[in-house]
């Protein structure tokens, strides 16, 4: 009798272990299938964050190239009118500056392009009494 209950509770610790492995399987199989989504969904969502910040930045890039465009056509009509006052003549040096061809005409294009308002210097270093502004170049 005592082997038969001892046979009945080996059999089911044999059946309890069993179990155990299976769920310790099922378990295993969830975390790396949930793992595997939420990598994918991070990785889904990383891609749109990029192509949004891509978006903007294409954006903000054309937007500045306008601003200059705008600035490059204000200089091209200022000299079919033959217009040399100050405002004329402040143009025509920051079209000079942009022009040189060396780091300082990015930093004269940037400041064009972001408005910075400070007076314009002339080629020979005294500045005229006209700011280079984003209202100043979209007229």
């Amino acid at each position: 009798m005592l082997l038969g209950q001892l046979a009945q509770v080996e059999e089911q610790l044999a059946a309890y272990k069993r179990f155990d492995q299976e769920y310790q399987a099922q378990i295993t199989r969830e975390k790396e299938q949930m793992q595997s989504k939420h990598k994918e969904e991070l990785e889904q969502l990383k891609t749109a964050v990029e192509k949004q910040t891509e978006a903007r930045l294409q954006k903000q890039w054309k937007t500045r190239l306008l601003t200059f465009s705008r600035f490059l056509s204000a200089v091209a009509r200022r000299r079919q009118d033959e217009d040399m006052n100050e405002e004329g003549k402040a143009f025509e040096a920051i079209l000079q500056y942009v022009y040189s061809g060396d780091p300082s005409a990015v930093t004269a294009a940037e400041k064009l392009i972001d408005g910075v308002e400070e007076h314009v210097p002339n080629v020979d270093g005294a500045p005229f009494s006209v700011t280079c502004t984003a209202s100043l170049v979209r007229r």
